[in-house]
């Protein structure tokens, strides 16, 4: 699993706009179908950025690979909230994806971040 970042580095009005925020995409691969692959995003410290766990589907006649994509918003005024986010997968060695770092900075107090879900998707092709 691989996580990769778009505008990951975002300075002005907060929230973001949608097509300016930073955008999160984790691709999924599993050596066998059908699968369900549970999961959640993480901050690099291993603080949950999302609380729920996601559920990834890969039926017995469809791809072997899916993705998930998120955007970082902040009810934010002021200040700078730099971190990196990945991906847990939930199982018995809980692995963890690599983590893309991060930099929103807003013109008046950071009170908290989260990601807005897209719904995940199994890739076509």
């Amino acid at each position: 699993m691989t996580v990769t970042g778009e505008d990951t580095g975002y300075a002005g009005l907060c929230p973001p706009p949608a097509d300016a925020a930073p955008t999160f995409t984790a691709t999924f691969a599993v050596d066998r179908a059908p699968a369900e692959l549970t999961y959640r995003w993480v901050s690099r410290d291993g603080s949950v950025v999302d609380p729920e766990w996601r559920v990834l589907a890969f039926p017995a006649d469809g791809d072997r690979t899916g993705r998930d994509v998120v955007r970082l918003t902040t009810y934010s005024r002021k200040g700078t909230l730099a971190d990196e986010i990945g991906v847990e997968v939930k199982g018995p060695d809980g692995t963890v994806s690599n983590t893309v770092p991060f930099s929103v900075t807003c013109d008046g107090t950071t009170t908290g971040w989260h990601t807005e879900p897209e719904t995940p998707e199994n890739s076509t092709g």
